[in-house]
């Protein structure tokens, strides 16, 4: 309790304009991103609890009330059909791709057990990706951001830090071949469409998430996109 109070003090002096706080906020985006892709385990449990409270206090202290940030209650409903909505979408989109070429979630890093893929799809990705990722990229970031810009340019901005955000794991990636081995497609397009994809994502995301008023509907539609493709991989292999 001592520690959180000295941190609420120090951010509190540091930060008071909107800049300084975006700034912080990117600084803070970049070194978890690092932190979550190079530790495994208790110290990645580790990094991404104190990530969760580094931005509980830069909502805090960056004034950030919950409307403006998509998590108001008023708005749950909209989020949720707009989420569910998008979802059944996703996952038809999804079926399709990989009944005309299963080969393209040839994915090494999804190639695990049924234990393992249930506790990513429940566990894992909800929790490391989905929920921290939407309240930065389209809740904290575009709120920020507004306050100096348009809401149109907001969103395009935190969608190209949304990009930027999957360098790290795009360049896990190999080489696939899709449909059937009809088309080779080299590493370094996969990964830059593993990093252009993310961006164009996020601007349908950040649409749901202005139109419904609320993150929960980029929230059900980005774990419907992961999960769905973890899904298919592990089917794939």
């Amino acid at each position: 309790q001592r520690i959180l109070v000295v941190m609420e003090h120090m951010f509190g002096r540091l930060f008071h304009g909107s800049a300084l706080w975006l700034v912080g906020l990117v600084v803070f985006v970049v070194v978890f991103n690092v932190l979550f892709h190079r530790t495994q385990g208790t110290a990645r449990i580790i990094a991404s609890v104190a990530s969760y409270v580094i931005l509980f206090l830069i909502i805090r202290y960056a004034k950030l009330g919950l409307s403006s940030i998509g998590l108001a209650g008023s708005n749950i409903k909209s989020g949720l059909l707009w989420g569910l909505i998008g979802a059944v979408i996703v996952f038809a989109v999804m079926g399709i791709v990989y009944l005309v070429s299963p080969s393209t979630f040839l994915d090494a890093r999804y190639n695990q057990d049924t234990r393992s893929l249930i506790g990513a799809l429940v566990l894992s990705l909800p929790i490391y990706t989905v929920i921290i990722e939407e309240i930065i990229f389209r809740g904290v970031m575009p709120a920020l951001l507004m306050r100096s810009t348009s809401v149109q340019l907001a969103f395009v901005l935190s969608s190209i830090l949304f990009g930027l955000w999957h360098i790290l794991p795009s360049l896990q990636m190999k080489s696939v071949s899709v449909f059937g081995g009809a088309l080779f497609v080299p590493r370094p397009v996969v990964i830059g469409s593993s990093i252009v994809a993310p961006f164009v994502v996020g601007l349908l995301l950040s649409f749901m998430a202005y139109k419904s008023k609320s993150i929960i509907a980029p929230m059900i539609v980005h774990w419907s996109i992961n999960a769905s493709g973890m899904a298919l991989a592990f089917l794939a292999w």
